[in-house]
């Protein structure tokens, strides 16, 4: 696992957020050209851990061994055509995640259409390889990051009014 900063000198006396990211894909130069992308990354106090997996069922068992990955950058063809469709599958039906962010990056989406995907899967950002620059990998990865804060906070937020209710239903 590799860690890379995202804190100022300024900013590293206050207390850091760590968000874990999956990079997802059986191209290893993918992987070292994101890791290249990310390595400088940085937005307000966050601390970024990549973790890198080169198949869906290597993914599948960092999934099951890290249930906080905030953001998960996917490949779609690996060894099969629809691995990565797969992968998004097992997140949200088996392990019933809806938290995690899922950016598909894909070099080809084999036989589903970046429309067909769109709509039957749950992802939350679709992109080419060959057009994804630095700038907008940063982009989706800040804005990833920034959704899935917020849906901690209503999570949370959630839980809180749960035992509220709860403990009123007790009382009264």
């Amino acid at each position: 696992m590799k860690k890379v900063s995202f804190a100022t000198s300024k900013e590293k006396e206050v207390k850091t957020k760590s968000y874990t990211v999956l990079v997802v894909d059986d191209d290893v130069s993918i992987q070292e050209v994101t890791s290249i992308i990310l390595e400088d990354f940085k937005h307000k106090d966050y601390e970024l851990n990549l973790i890198y997996a080169k198949s869906e069922e290597e993914s599948i068992k960092i999934l099951e061994n890290t249930p906080d990955i905030a953001v998960i950058i996917l490949d779609v063809v690996m060894e099969s055509y629809d691995s990565g469709f797969k992968v998004v599958q097992y997140i949200r039906e088996v392990l019933k995640n809806k938290m995690v962010r899922i950016i598909i990056r894909t070099g080809q989406a084999g036989l589903i259409s970046e429309k067909d995907a769109v709509v039957e899967y749950d992802i939350n950002d679709y992109t080419d390889k060959t057009n994804l620059n630095s700038l907008e990998l940063f982009s989706k990865v800040v804005l990833s990051i920034r959704t899935y804060e917020e849906l901690e906070i209503l999570h949370k937020e959630n839980e809180e009014l749960k035992q509220i209710i709860n403990l009123l239903k007790e009382k009264g």
